[in-house]
């Protein structure tokens, strides 16, 4: 079963800032065309569940994609 987080902790808000920060530009370079694909899994605490987004062209390169960021999970 995955237990979802309750609290947040100081730090952890103050990296949440600095991430909100890069996601919104990214946002702008997504919209610009400038970002091709994008994946986005999050833990929504007020909704109580898991959720995810993509929006990409090709299933194998944001596999491979994926794949490669499955690293920096396992290293973090």
């Amino acid at each position: 079963m995955i237990k979802l987080v309750d609290a947040v902790d100081p730090k952890v808000a103050a990296r949440n800032k600095e991430a909100a920060e890069y996601l919104r530009e990214l946002a702008d370079r997504w919209e610009k065309g400038e970002v091709l694909d994008m994946v986005i899994v999050l833990n929504d605490k007020t909704g109580k569940c898991y959720e995810s987004y993509g929006n990409f062209d090709d299933r194998w390169r944001i596999l491979a994609a994926l794949e490669y960021a499955k690293g920096g999970v396992y290293n973090s």
